[in-house]
């Protein structure tokens, strides 16, 4: 099961929450997404997490109709890779990983990007929002895709776990560190999606806007890049 969102209207969020993890210590970030296109001018934010008072986070996305992204607030990317190179309409497990060094970048288990040179920013993170940003225009929205088990962990898993998670594809298993984990599948099939539970501690049950639906999703993929 999986989240269909098909406009720009279409959104989640978790409103404004007590503190997740913190943004300058490591952490792992995963989400999978089914897209038909990974195409869009200016940013278009699938998922993130973010503190829209401090003006700190973290967005995956496209950027400049060229990049899939991992940038922090204001636009800065953490890590890039080019959209020609990422399958189409097909599941996949998108991670981003920061060590305290590195920043690291996943699609289905395959390393596709390093980046040393930037650094998140300063602060607590305490808001989720899918399908744009807390402080977001329409058209900074990602609209047609589909997304399923957006998890969070304040620290950055092994390669060993990311395998295991990638492997399991959406099956439970909770590692330490988890401090929030939308499996996104309440259901059923094109029903309405009411309130999509946070499985974690933490309980940050999200809020929706404008009426996405279920769709049927058995993270049944080909592991590839496109």
């Amino acid at each position: 099961m999986a989240i269909r969102l098909t406009n720009t209207n279409q959104q989640l969020d978790s409103g404004t929450t007590g503190t997740i993890f913190v943004s300058e210590q490591p952490n792992t970030q995963m989400v999978w997404i089914k897209k038909s296109v990974f195409v869009g001018q200016g940013r278009r934010s699938l998922v993130g997490c973010y503190n829209p008072t401090a003006k700190v986070g973290f967005q995956f996305g496209i950027s400049n109709n060229t990049n899939f992204a991992v940038w922090r607030w204001g636009g800065r990317p953490l890590i890039t890779y080019p959209n020609s190179s990422i399958a189409t309409n097909e599941w996949l497990l998108m991670v981003y990983a920061w060590n305290g060094v590195n920043n690291r970048f996943w699609i289905n288990n395959q390393l596709l990007s390093t980046n040393t040179t930037q650094v998140p920013q300063t602060g607590n993170i305490n808001q989720i929002w899918i399908n744009g940003f807390p402080t977001g225009n329409s058209f900074e929205t990602a609209n047609d895709y589909e997304i399923a088990d957006y998890r969070l962990y304040n620290r950055a898993l092994s390669e060993n776990e990311l395998t295991t998670i990638y492997t399991l594809r959406g099956k439970d298993i909770n590692f330490t560190g988890l401090v929030g984990r939308w499996p996104l599948n309440e259901g059923p099939v094109d029903s309405t999606v009411s309130s999509p539970r946070d499985i974690s501690f933490n309980k940050n049950n999200l809020i929706v806007l404008n009426t996405p639906t279920y769709s049927e999703s058995t993270l049944s993929y080909i592991p590839t890049i496109a």
